[in-house]
């Protein structure tokens, strides 16, 4: 079991530092609370995955490379 939190806990690590990334290369980095912002969107259920939340997908590699590339298509509006 602390495999596996360890594993979720470096998912969102991995994923925060996605989100600072695309904030910093598309607008204002100052004012947005990318960890704020990271833990609200991995609760809310997520049409693009059918209505379930990000925060289920984390506890797969593969779900934890389908959750990085919703937060990628993101900065083109793909998913926003």
């Amino acid at each position: 079991m602390a495999k596996k939190h360890s594993n979720r806990a470096q998912a969102e690590a991995d994923l925060l530092r996605l989100v600072e990334k695309v904030i910093q290369e598309s607008g204002d980095v100052e004012s947005f609370n990318a960890n704020a912002w990271l833990k609200r969107w991995l609760a809310a259920p997520n049409p693009a995955l059918n209505s379930a939340t990000p925060n289920s997908y984390l506890g797969t590699k593969e779900g934890r490379s389908l959750v990085a590339g919703l937060l990628e298509k993101m900065q083109s509006g793909a998913f926003a």
